[in-house]
């Protein structure tokens, strides 16, 4: 099935519910799903369609929006900027909580003794280059050769290991398209997933919606998957778990902005949308 075709399908699956008084429960991955993957990580914004798209679906009732991320939670604020969507942050250890960062259970700085271990293993294998977030690391690989990035891969997990006392291997690697990231144990993007799906009170008869581009992010498609929902992969191959594919975050915004769309014309939404329907259409 063409991406076109499937996203069709999708569309039409999450109109049938929402037609039916179900509500709309997205869940989207930031980097590389709503914005394009920038030079400095710390320069994106969101911005332009998807930003409106994001705003029109807040305004409408019976929708929930949420963004979860690999970021920390200060700076996935600055970047979306956005009131009223969920921030979940550190792969579901932190929340934005009245524009404040909020520790989870299981949130767990990464050890001094790893950072260090970690930098001096990536002046090693120049041009990576390490990131320390809130509750994990981040070594990014964009620059290095496939080969580079299976040796520098191979030398990761030998380090790791060779810390013990207990104090890294509650941690795990996990190898991204971009970047290796190592994470704490209890994170997890399918577990605040499903949090948050519990929080919205998500019901057999709504239809919960995630998009991703990367292998951090498949444990929420299995998650969303079981709970009878859509897993939208962002990029040109599609990612073990997915039912659709869109090329780029810039498809997925026109597909969310069709969505928005299309509840807006069903008379969902609130006073701002409704500017939105005057101005726009």
């Amino acid at each position: 099935m063409s991406p076109d075709a499937g996203m069709r399908v999708a569309f039409e699956r999450i109109v049938r519910r929402t037609g039916a008084r179900g509500r709309l429960c997205a869940v989207l991955d930031f980097d590389g799903t709503l914005v394009a993957f920038a030079p400095d990580p710390g320069g994106a914004r969101l911005d332009g369609l998807a930003r409106l798209t994001l705003e029109t679906l807040l305004d409408t009732r019976g929708v929930h929006v949420g963004i979860l991320s690999s970021r920390g939670a200060a700076d996935l604020a600055r970047a979306v900027n956005l009131d009223g969507v969920e921030l979940v942050a550190s792969n579901g250890l932190e929340r934005v909580h009245l524009g404040a960062a909020l520790p989870l259970p299981g949130f767990v700085p990464p050890e001094p003794v790893l950072v260090e271990a970690v930098r001096d293993l990536v002046l090693r294998h120049p041009p990576a280059r390490m990131e320390v977030k809130p509750a994990g690391l981040c070594v990014h690989v964009s620059r290095l050769t496939i080969a580079q990035r299976d040796d520098l891969a191979r030398d990761l997990v030998r380090m790791s290991a060779s810390l013990g006392s207990g104090r890294v291997e509650s941690g795990r690697w996990v190898r991204c398209r971009r970047c290796f990231e190592w994470m704490p144990a209890a994170a997890g993007k399918g577990r605040a997933l499903r949090q948050l799906l519990r929080q919205w009170r998500h019901a057999p008869a709504d239809i919960a919606l995630y998009a991703g581009d990367d292998t951090n992010d498949i444990d929420a498609f299995e998650q969303v998957r079981a709970a009878g929902g859509l897993a939208i992969s962002v990029g040109r191959r599609a990612l073990p778990g997915t039912e659709f594919r869109v090329p780029s975050p810039g498809d997925l915004a026109e597909f969310l902005w069709r969505v928005a769309r299309q509840l807006r014309s069903a008379a969902f939404t609130g006073r701002r949308g409704l500017a939105h329907a005057r101005e726009g259409d």
